[in-house]
């Protein structure tokens, strides 16, 4: 994520990436908040084909697109701590869609909090970007933090619907009862 967050961490065993990470496959990771850089190169230090930098995820987007592989997933999940977090965020995948339209996108946003997640979804949609899914949890009773959250995913890999949703199902059921979910296309492929 772009800018530093103070939050608790716990550590997997063996992290879902890690387990994820096939010799052919390249991870670069941008943190810019020290406790949570170290641990992340610690996670992946014996992993010559990962690379954590503490650098802005922003300009690492920007200068690392399009990559070399013809298909990438770039997931941005910003902290939302700034201001103009919502603005950069724009400004970023503006950049990104024109340089690599076909890339695969994950973007997470928080329902709850200071960010109007209303103003940012439109402000996505005027971008013109190519198809996105969007997936929301709001549990009912609201937890400090930010519990309700969303996913914005441009470009799913048709196979991954599927289990998006049945995912979204369960979270619902385990974590949302009687909150409420969401899944629908944002921005619809035939439009």
């Amino acid at each position: 994520s772009p800018v530093p967050r103070p939050h608790s961490h716990h550590q997997l065993p063996h992290p879902l990436p890690v387990r994820l990470l096939a010799p052919q496959h390249r991870l670069l990771l941008c943190e810019l908040h020290p406790r949570d850089h170290a641990r992340l190169t610690r996670t992946f230090s014996r992993h010559s084909n990962a690379r954590v930098l503490c650098e802005d995820g922003y300009a690492r987007l920007k200068a690392d697109l399009p990559p070399s592989e013809s298909r990438a997933l770039a997931f941005i999940d910003p902290a939302y701590e700034l201001r103009d977090e919502p603005t950069r965020l724009i400004e970023a995948l503006a950049a990104a869609f024109q340089r690599f339209a076909h890339g695969v996108y994950m973007i997470w946003y928080p329902l709850t909090g200071k960010v109007d997640h209303g103003r940012l979804l439109r402000e996505f949609v005027r971008l013109d970007p190519p198809k996105t899914l969007r997936l929301e949890l709001q549990p009912h009773a609201l937890a400090a933090g930010a519990v309700a959250s969303g996913l914005l995913i441009v470009n799913p890999p048709f196979a991954a619907i599927t289990s998006l949703t049945a995912a979204l199902d369960y979270l619902t059921r385990a974590l949302a009862t009687p909150g409420a979910s969401k899944c629908d296309w944002l921005v619809p492929e035939d439009r």
